[in-house]
């Protein structure tokens, strides 16, 4: 097990500027070498009052690892918002998971949490790929949010990251579990086929559209999820059983 720290200012800008010079990249056995050392660094990173402990671990998808880092973090409770640079460092501790050797290296904020020594910007934080899968499972125990986090933990997902840019719906169990009603298959423990194609019917783009519509008229942030997946139209009827 690994003792979590936290990346200094200047530890986060190093880590940053490493991202930077490599975006766009596909990383490769001879790719630079990423700054691990930071992690343990007594110039560029600290430790946290409280001591919490990780391990490298594989995960099936973002859900189990939103799972993990929730029992590995709780003792931190109400002190977790206020580390900067704690999200940087677990950026970069499974850095080999979220950014794989044969994957693109992407735009820094899906590894460094853009809050740290900064302004929480609610356009961008939710794309760090582990703060959404630990804030979602963190805010709704676990219940919700199977569907918008079955993908691989490297991956966003452009419906899922849609979806996930409001904090309203983040916020939302009832939202979020009609999502979950409509497009997670128990079965395959995965998203159902064809549910973030755009162009079809019922979709989670269709979805997304048709929520905001009923936003007019219905206070659906606080409705319950059958109650919202009942309210739709049909083309979302196939979808739901």
């Amino acid at each position: 097990m690994t003792i979590v720290r936290r990346l200094t200012r200047s530890g986060v800008s190093i880590f940053a500027d490493f991202l930077t010079s490599h975006h766009g990249e596909i990383r490769t056995d001879n790719s630079p070498e990423v700054p691990f050392s930071l992690l343990d660094s007594e110039e560029h990173s600290e430790s946290l009052h409280s001591e919490v402990t990780v391990k490298q671990r594989e995960f099936i998808n973002r859900f189990e690892l939103g799972e993990y880092l929730h029992s590995r973090l709780e003792p931190l409770a109400a002190e977790l918002e206020q580390w900067d640079g704690l999200w940087s460092w677990l950026g970069l501790y499974y850095f080999d998971q979220i950014c794989p050797v044969g994957t693109t290296i992407f735009r820094d904020h899906r590894y460094v949490f853009d809050a740290d020594y900064g302004k929480f910007s609610y356009t961008t934080s939710y794309r760090h790929l582990l703060y959404t899968p630990h804030d979602l499972v963190r805010r709704h125990g676990g219940e919700v949010g199977r569907a918008l986090l079955a993908n691989n933990v490297h991956q966003g997902g452009d419906a899922a990251e849609s979806i996930m840019s409001r904090a309203d719906v983040r916020q939302s169990k009832g939202v979020l579990g009609a999502i979950d009603m409509l497009y997670y298959d128990e079965e395959t423990d995965n998203v159902k086929r064809g549910a973030a194609v755009r162009s079809a019917p019922g979709s989670i783009d269709r979805f997304q559209k048709v929520l905001r519509q009923y936003e007019r008229t219905h206070d659906v942030m606080v409705m319950e999820s059958l109650a919202i997946v009942n309210l739709l139209p049909e083309e979302f009827d196939g979808w739901s059983f």
